[in-house]
């Protein structure tokens, strides 16, 4: 097994994600390292692959990009580290620092502090530092405080509590590698009574009450935000039972969830927290009830079947205003307006309170939708205002690719119909809007084949013995299958579409190999040297691109 720093998750994490060749010195300024020690960690990564996956090389003036079996192996490789040889950066520690004084009701000290941290006590002293400095610009009130009494501890009103650690929470789960969040798991279990309150069976048991809460909702979460309040959930309920929190009159509190107690979530919550007790024998109060409701409000849903409710006209009119005002900049007419509007609708509710409850929520596709549909990300920014006006709300780039995914989605593309076409079956474990704007990119640039409809992942292996494909397109590498499989990105990057596009059409009923790795085969009969191999293929693929490109803008 080989132990790596952060330094070398940092990277193994940074060339997983790679769509496009990086050098060295890309690389060494991206992840804040030199580049001798870039390339030192290289080399070690180099040193743990497999004697059957190619070795990762810098090639001159082009940089890194890992193939497919790279990146399997180096996925492999991050799951298999030892967590406790993890060293922690600065903003970990700091991550985790916050966490543990937040869920503890032990009498912290720095002592506890540095073993917690595995670092000097100086080092947690500048470290708590910086979190009161931090701490002093966020827009909740929290402060660390330490006291002969108490130790440290984190002194908020509850509610600013919950979103302050909800917003770290995210960040790890965002920003973080595998290994960190292991790490902290792994402490948090240890050193409080973390166990006593979520082991891996209450947490089995909460994930089965997750999934069924559409049946008692009406609505069904969406499966990533799901999983991430299983994930979230323990560490929101015990930051509460800190002792510290219990300094504030309940019933004050009480009061800035009186808009939870009349929704249904707050119904639902009250049932899973009561079959959990009943089940466990934990006693839980209403704190705990309002913030599992406030996460079911929050996250986004796939369904709702409560959009044509009365309750939500004023919405749903606003949103209908919305729509006019886009299509009037674009001069679109969208086919099925009133599908996009439950849609929007649907999206719209959750948004709203996570406004509200200052719960973060962020596209991991903000980017690329900005680069590769930039006219629609801005059309549709000069538009929110008219929301954000009526709801009193601020909308940040990632509450504008959220709306961009849905109606870049909606936007009718023509295709041409083919008597011989082959059957392609799409996987897409995102929300449902990304799983619209993904079926639309397939079928703007494979005109052929038929796609009638997009799967989640649990969707397909539920159904998959059942379905007459060819070929499976699929955004998660998760995927169990027989028929020939490709795996692209959300968002098509230009290598997905010449894959597509050159295995689709193709004759050839072995779809095991993509364009590069035949254009890479022919190249190898006429060019020995591996460097001109890899700089010629990438020039090809680029000029064969820019043509491909051309010929479906102008059909």
């Amino acid at each position: 097994m080989i132990i790596l720093n952060q330094t070398s998750y940092a990277l193994l994490d940074y060339l997983i994600k790679l769509q496009q060749p990086k050098t060295i010195t890309e690389i060494s300024k991206k992840l804040s390292q030199s580049r001798r020690k870039i390339y030192y960690h290289l080399s070690k990564i180099n040193q743990a692959l497999p004697d059957n996956v190619e070795k990762v090389i810098n090639y001159p003036h082009i940089g890194i990009l890992l193939n497919y079996n790279q990146k399997l192996a180096c996925i492999h490789l991050l799951n298999e580290l030892d967590t406790n040889h993890y060293i922690m950066n600065a903003n970990e520690r700091k991550w985790l620092i916050i966490l543990y004084v937040s869920i503890s009701n032990e009498y912290i000290t720095i002592k506890k502090l540095m073993n917690l941290t595995d670092v000097s006590r100086n080092t947690v002293l500048n470290d708590l530092n910086n979190i009161r400095d931090q701490l002093e610009v966020e827009q909740y009130k929290i402060q660390l405080r330490v006291t002969k009494a108490h130790g440290y501890y984190i002194d908020s009103h509850p509610l600013s509590k919950i979103q302050f650690i909800c917003k770290i929470l995210h960040q790890i789960y965002k920003e973080a590698s595998v290994a960190f969040r292991t790490a902290v798991y792994e402490k948090i279990s240890s050193l409080t009574n973390f166990e006593s309150y979520f082991s891996k069976e209450k947490l089995d048991y909460l994930k089965l009450l997750i999934s069924q809460v559409h049946y008692d909702l009406g609505k069904s979460l969406n499966q990533k935000d799901s999983e991430f309040m299983v994930q979230i959930l323990p560490y929101l309920l015990m930051s509460y039972h800190n002792t510290k929190v219990k300094t504030y009159d309940f019933e004050d509190v009480k009061q800035d969830f009186l808009l939870v107690q009349e929704r249904i979530e707050y119904s639902v919550a009250t049932k899973i927290v009561h079959s959990l007790e009943e089940k466990f024998g934990i006693s839980y109060d209403d704190m705990d009830k309002y913030i599992i409701a406030i996460l079911l409000l929050s996250f986004r849903k796939d369904k709702d079947t409560h959009n044509h409710s009365h309750d939500y006209d004023d919405m749903r009119n606003t949103l209908d205003l919305f729509l006019t005002l886009f299509e009037t900049e674009t001069h679109i007419t969208f086919q099925e307006r009133n599908k996009l509007l439950d849609q929007l609708l649907t999206h719209c509710k959750a948004l709203i309170y996570r406004k509200i409850y200052n719960i973060p929520s962020d596209s991991p596709l903000t980017e690329d939708i900005k680069d590769k549909y930039n006219q629609l990300f801005n059309t549709v920014k000069k538009c929110t205002p008219l929301l954000e006006e009526t709801w009193l709300i601020h909308m940040t780039d990632d509450d504008i690719a959220y709306i961009a995914v849905h109606l870049g989605g909606a936007i009718h593309h023509k295709y041409n119909q083919d008597t011989h076409r082959k059957k392609i079956t799409l996987v897409c474990d995102e929300g449902i809007g990304i799983r619209k704007l993904f079926l639309k990119q397939c079928q703007k640039y494979i005109s052929k084949p038929h796609i009638d409809t997009v799967f989640t992942l649990e969707e397909f292996h539920s159904v998959k013995e059942l379905l007459l494909s060819d070929i499976v397109i699929s955004t998660s590498d998760a995927v169990e299958t027989e028929l020939p499989l490709i795996i692209v990105s959300p968002i098509l990057t230009n290598k997905d579409i010449i894959n597509l596009i050159s295995i689709v059409y193709s004759t050839n009923t072995d779809h095991t190999s993509d364009f590069s790795l035949k254009l890479e085969q022919v190249l190898k009969h006429y060019i020995n040297d591996k460097n001109e191999q890899y700089t010629l293929r990438n020039q090809i693929e680029t000029i064969f691109l820019n043509e491909l490109l051309h010929y479906f803008d102008n059909i």
